[in-house]
């Protein structure tokens, strides 16, 4: 596994002697030496993988509880999920983390509006089920900027998060704490 860019946080899992400047040529993470990544998903300032086993680890910044526990990490770190489920498939947002498990749920944490208080109710302070998406089963997942799609096994899609501009695409600009179909 490469990593190159900006490392300011930490995101791209080189560990704490690595620059933390730009990063103008891909380097080994020493992390993935000796494990297998089989997806990445990276923010301004934070990344999460997904190893082969379904589990989930995080690197960077953690101002708004991104990386799902405590601190930042410059190496990798695991995620501990609801239940200890296995994930399919991993996203992010600016300043959340969100993960597709096998049995179709959807975990989230941090905050999807880009708040550190929840007066919004878009702020997970550790993973969670993600409500409105847990009684469905979901097959794909994507991540905006400070939105969540989820498409169904039945073929419906369904937003959650920040709508200012409508991108939730639901008629309207109202947030969306639960799920909603498109």
């Amino acid at each position: 596994m490469l990593g190159w860019g900006i490392n300011a946080h930490g995101q791209l899992g080189l560990g704490p002697s690595a620059p933390t400047s730009f990063i103008s040529t891909p380097q080994r993470i020493p992390f993935f030496n000796d494990r297998t990544c089989v997806q990445v998903s990276c923010s301004l300032t934070h990344s999460v993988f997904l190893l082969a086993d379904g589990s989930v680890y995080t690197a960077g910044n953690n101002e708004y509880l991104q990386l799902g526990r405590e601190g930042r990490a410059s190496v990798p770190e695991k995620v501990i999920l609801p239940q200890n489920d296995d994930v399919v498939q991993v996203a992010c947002g600016q300043h959340f983390s969100v993960c597709l498990t096998g049995n179709g749920k959807v975990v989230v944490w941090g905050s999807i509006s880009g708040k550190v208080t929840n007066d919004d109710g878009l702020v997970y302070q550790k993973p969670e089920y993600l409500g409105g998406f847990s009684e469905k089963r979901m097959i794909q997942i994507a991540a905006g900027y400070t939105h969540i799609l989820g498409l169904t096994d039945d073929g419906t899609v369904y937003a959650t998060g920040v709508n200012a501009h409508g991108q939730l695409g639901l008629g309207h600009n109202n947030d969306c704490v639960r799920a909603s179909p498109i």
